[in-house]
């Protein structure tokens, strides 16, 4: 019999047959591995990102109504020229941590993904690391070169792999 099981709380296999996992210490019924991942469809993934994308609009926005021009100004004045690069350097990191620490926490995707009810694994459907979800998160700058072409790769591949999963060897999954 397959003693094999996973972690509800940090998506680790546990191969050793006890009733809490050897990682994280939490206590669990039995969970199959699964062997046969059921990728998400191309059309999931898009409405993830749409999802995603009206979260962060709404957050900017809010921020542009809710900071002062009294803490903004002193801002550009310091800056000067690189105010612009020093907004875009900031929503970079604001996107790498939303991205790196939700598709590497116990949810293992973005509020948009958990919505739709997929999740970002690696290759055998575990929980990735923040390194390797950090990884995949600057590897869609490469997806995104030569007019987002990467970003496409989901329509021709049977794992469903953009090539920032494919860079990052992760797949999402349902």
């Amino acid at each position: 019999m397959d003693q094999n099981k996973q972690c509800p709380k940090c998506g680790q296999i546990d191969r050793t047959g006890f009733s809490s996992c050897k990682y994280c210490g939490t206590k669990y019924s039995a969970l199959p591995v699964q062997l046969g991942l059921e990728y998400a469809p191309y059309y999931m993934r898009v409405g993830a990102f749409i999802i995603d994308a009206l979260l962060f609009i709404i957050v900017v926005v809010a921020a542009f109504f809710l900071i002062p021009s009294s803490i903004l100004e002193p801002i550009k004045e310091y800056f000067g020229v690189f105010y612009q690069l020093a907004i875009i350097i900031f929503d970079l990191f604001i996107r790498w941590m939303y991205f790196a620490l939700m598709e590497s926490s116990s949810t293992r995707g973005t509020l948009g993904k958990m919505f739709l009810g997929i999740r970002v694994t690696d290759m055998n459907g575990r929980r990735i690391s923040f390194p390797r979800a950090t990884g995949r998160f600057f590897s869609k700058l490469v997806s995104s070169l030569i007019l987002g072409i990467g970003y496409l790769f989901p329509l021709f591949n049977t794992k469903k792999q953009a090539l920032h999963d494919m860079m990052a060897g992760t797949v999402v999954v349902r």
